[in-house]
């Protein structure tokens, strides 16, 4: 029973953060009713016909780019491991799609490694994380410096909680509203991730 439980909320948390993603206006979960077309596009395939994958994907922003979310609804610490693994999963989907840009987001609903937060999305947290993973890919002699600058570039922290979806508007509101905004910029001038500066 508690890894049925443990599915049950981990469903749960995907919906939330769709829903939370979908809701700020900018950005759109993409799902399909194919599951192995969805399948193709979350799924990352490392060495020895072995794969991880995302949670979800979509687009957000002006212009649109490419997200792949990773989502862990936990009540407690998420832990060093499972970021790891995030983070060698989005160098490894960086590294199929060869220069193609995307955001990795990795949503979560508790803190984590709080005294090494400002380094987690450092290029030396993706490469530490890809080198402590190598057999992923053992066609690779290098780990590309330049690759774990660009996903480090393109990562995204979200904590959220469960009572964060009482702050937000009904999604059809939040896309009227975000549709009249010039440049998509905010009321209090903030610009929206992409939008033109």
């Amino acid at each position: 029973m508690p890894g049925e439980t443990t599915h049950i909320k981990g469903r749960e948390g995907v919906w939330r953060a769709k829903r939370w993603l979908e809701r700020t206006g900018t950005a759109e979960v993409l799902v399909t009713s194919d599951l192995v077309a969805m399948s193709s596009v979350l799924e990352v395939p490392i060495e020895r016909a072995r794969v991880r994958s995302f949670d979800l994907h979509g687009v957000y922003g002006s212009p649109r780019r490419f997200f792949f979310a990773e989502v862990k609804h936990y009540e407690g610490p998420v832990g060093g491991q499972s970021y790891d693994e995030f983070l060698a999963t989005a160098y490894c989907k960086a590294r199929e799609h060869d220069g193609a840009t995307c955001d990795f987001m990795f949503i979560t609903w508790h803190p984590f490694l709080v005294k090494s937060w400002r380094s987690l999305r450092t290029a030396a947290r993706v490469r530490e994380a890809i080198r402590a993973r190598r057999d992923w890919l053992p066609d690779v002699v290098e780990v590309s410096d330049d690759l774990c600058e660009s996903v480090a570039a393109r990562l995204w922290l979200i904590v959220l909680s469960d009572k964060s979806s009482d702050l937000q508007l009904p999604l059809a509101t939040a896309r009227q509203l975000f549709a009249l905004m010039p440049d998509h910029a905010d009321p209090l001038g903030i610009m929206y991730p992409g939008a033109q500066e």
